[in-house]
This record gives C-alpha cells, sequence and structure tokens, in this order.
C-alpha cells in the first residue's frame, strides 16, 4: 500500500496522460500476492494500468523483460511511472527504463543498497525500509523470554493479528518506512544498515554531496 500510494504520489499531475506497468512478484509467493492487493488498493482508481505481470521467482531479468515488452506495447511516450514489487526487480526494470530513454516514477522494495544508490541517483523513486534492529530486538526479546519459560508481557506483544492459517498469533508490527532521497541519512545510514562509504561510491558521489551524504 505504501508503494502504491507513493506511486500515485511521485505520478502526480500527469495520472490522466499515459498509463503505468505494474510489475509484481512471483505468483508461487503468498507474500507476492499481499503486496500486489496493497499496491492495487492504492493505485487502482487513480493511476491506469497498462501492463500487469506477475513475475516468476521475483527475476529481475524476466522483470527487465517484462518491462521492455510493456513499454513497446504501450508506447514509451505513454508510460507515466512503473510499480515494481521490490528492489531486485527495478534493478532490471531500471535497465530497460532507460533502454527506452524514459525517466519516469519507479518503485522498490527491501531497502538494498543499489536500490539506495538509484534512489540517489533518480532512477529510482523509492523504497520500502523495514527497521531491521527494532524487528531482531523484538525478536531475540522474544525468544529468549519463551527460553525462560516465561509469558510475553503485553508491551512486548502489543497487537494480536491473524496469521495465514488463521490462527490468532500476539505480535509486535514493526512499522515500514518509504525511503526517499530525503531521509536515507536519518533512516538506512543513522540505523547502521549502510555506511555512507558503501553508498557513496566514486559513481554516486555527486548525487550523495546533493543529498548531503558526506
Amino acid at each position: 500500500e505504501l508503494q502504491g500510494k507513493a506511486l500515485v504520489d511521485a505520478v502526480g499531475d500527469k495520472a490522466n496522460s499515459g498509463s503505468i506497468i505494474m510489475i509484481n512478484g512471483s505468483p508461487t509467493d503468498p507474500n507476492a500476492a499481499d503486496f500486489k492487493a496493497g499496491a492495487h488498493s492504492a493505485i487502482d482508481g487513480k493511476l491506469k494500468i497498462g501492463k500487469e505481470y506477475d513475475t516468476p521467482n521475483w527475476d529481475p531479468n524476466n522483470a527487465n523483460q517484462e518491462a521492455a515488452a510493456a513499454i513497446t506495447a504501450i508506447g514509451a511516450p505513454n508510460v507515466v511511472g512503473v510499480y515494481s514489487a521490490n528492489d531486485g526487480m527495478a534493478a532490471g526494470i531500471s535497465t530497460a527504463l532507460k533502454a527506452a530513454n524514459l525517466s519516469v516514477p519507479l518503485t522498490g522494495q527491501d531497502a538494498q543498497l543499489d536500490a539506495v544508490q538509484r534512489i540517489l541517483a533518480g532512477t529510482q523513486t523509492m523504497s520500502i525500509y523495514k527497521p531491521f534492529k527494532p524487528e531482531t530486538d523484538a525478536a531475540a526479546t522474544m525468544a529468549v523470554t519463551f527460553a525462560q519459560g516465561k509469558p510475553l508481557d503485553a508491551k512486548l506483544v502489543p497487537v494480536t493479528v491473524t496469521n495465514g492459517s488463521g490462527n490468532k498469533v500476539q505480535a509486535d508490527l514493526i512499522t515500514p518506512i518509504v525511503l526517499t532521497k530525503d531521509n536515507i541519512k536519518t533512516t538506512v545510514v543513522a540505523d547502521g544498515l549502510y555506511t555512507v562509504q558503501q553508498i557513496c561510491t566514486p559513481d554516486y558521489a555527486a548525487a550523495c554531496s546533493a543529498a548531503g551524504l558526506t
């Protein structure tokens, strides 16, 4: 849903002048179906979908071929944005966009290092960052509590959710973050996921400087 909202916002007033391409994850992965449904909940009725694919194995090469075929079918001037369900596929899609001389909004997910660099370079619009440290801290605390034979404190599991099997499960849900050029420093860098040196290789030095990553 966050990806879809970000794409709608990025396309903006060009929404009525063309179509987007949707490249979803693997049809055999239940997560992909959830991401697809979430994206559609934000996109449907706001952006016209020209072509949509479910991509076997989340494969970047498949995503590249799908994007290239969609651009040909729709016509490059008529493409106003691309939804990619994750950063791996966004890498393949960005190559197809470059080959077509297209610069349009492109989504992603997982905050991969190469995606952070594409965001800085302007060839990817956003990614979804799931803060790993709070996730691992919560999971570790739960594991230790269970190992000690103690019940989970309500502060550790503030919500109850229904899992894929229909069972009620106590949980701590960490809020995902829309990663953009404006918050790289305060998210993935501040959290220690990547250093500025890892991100700002020579090819991205100018973009890093412009974004205040020095």
